[in-house]
């Protein structure tokens, strides 16, 4: 997914009349690259302003490697409709390498997902984390950086 700037709220209402003009005429393919076009925090947008068979369609859009930015960016009740369909392996590779605002929030979630975890939650002057194993049994980390 490009690390495109956020657009304003007129170009944003008008890239989602656009990618409903797509999903609805079928042009699948110019919907894919339209949602791959935009930054995270639209994405999640469109989400959630989507109805759920729209929802899950543009979310198999998004590219794995950006599917954790744009699930921080969504409300817990769309993030979690999303999260509930997801397989372990995918809420890992979503989670590799992210920093998150609420540690705990995420870790019931991905854990109610069936991931799992080889540690608790450890805090330190640097921040909290927590170690995730992925399918093949690797660590990950995910961090929270200390409050300002």
């Amino acid at each position: 997914m490009a690390t495109a700037p956020i657009a304003s709220r007129h170009d944003r209402e008008s890239r989602l009349a656009a990618l409903r003009a797509a999903l609805e005429g079928g042009t699948l393919r110019a919907a894919h690259r339209m949602v791959n076009a935009m930054h995270p925090a639209e994405v999640a947008h469109l989400l959630k302003s989507l109805p759920p068979a729209q929802r899950e369609v543009v979310w198999g859009f998004v590219e794995p490697e950006a599917e954790g930015e744009v699930l921080i960016e969504l409300s817990d009740e769309v993030r979690e409709g999303l999260i509930g369909r997801m397989d372990a392996e995918e809420l890992v590779a979503a989670a590799e390498g992210l920093e998150v605002d609420d540690l705990a929030s995420k870790v019931e979630a991905l854990r109610k997902a069936g991931a799992r975890f080889r540690n608790d939650i450890v805090t330190g002057f640097g921040g909290k984390q927590i170690l995730l194993d992925d399918p093949a049994g690797n660590p990950i980390e995910l961090f929270e950086p200390p409050r300002k």
